[in-house]
């Protein structure tokens, strides 16, 4: 039985379906496809999932475009890079074009090589002199979804 739900075997009511949406939300931001992902997986009906889809949307408390921005703009301020950025935007349902989109705009914005070479620095820091530190950066900023060319145009400036 679920906590939104009447009870074992009855359908999921509109204020259910939108009362769990709003529990969603309230902990990050989401995109349409993960609400209409997690709301089937509840058994919630299409007709249902609908109303309160274009009931959030009106609310302005889903929309792709904005969530796409700022998913990719706390990513980058995480350390990742935007291979590993568009699989788990891939994997939330959001569309590629939204996805190219939003990587152009905040790479304007934010300094993302800037990013990515503090990262540099900051492994060359903790690994010190030790053997293979340059292996080592390489395989953690490979592993956090950066290019290859990109680091090593990044590394020679460093």
């Amino acid at each position: 039985m679920g906590k939104f739900s009447g009870g074992e075997g009855e359908e999921w009511g509109f204020k259910a379906a939108l009362n769990y949406s709003f529990l969603l939300l309230k902990y990050r931001g989401r995109s349409k496809s993960e609400i209409t992902h997690r709301l089937t997986k509840q058994k919630v009906s299409p007709q249902i999932i609908e109303k309160v889809l274009n009931y959030l949307q009106e609310c302005g408390l889903i929309d792709d475009r904005s969530f796409t921005f700022s998913f990719i703009r706390e990513k980058i301020k995480r350390g990742f890079g935007i291979k590993r950025i568009v699989f788990d935007l891939k994997k939330l349902g959001v569309e590629e074009e939204l996805i190219n989109e939003g990587i152009e705009k905040v790479k304007k914005e934010v300094d993302y090589k800037g990013r990515l070479r503090e990262l540099i620095v900051q492994r060359r820091k903790r690994y010190g002199n030790k053997e293979g530190v340059e292996k080592r950066v390489m395989r953690y900023l490979l592993s956090r979804g950066f290019g290859y060319e990109e680091i090593l145009e990044v590394w020679n400036e460093v």
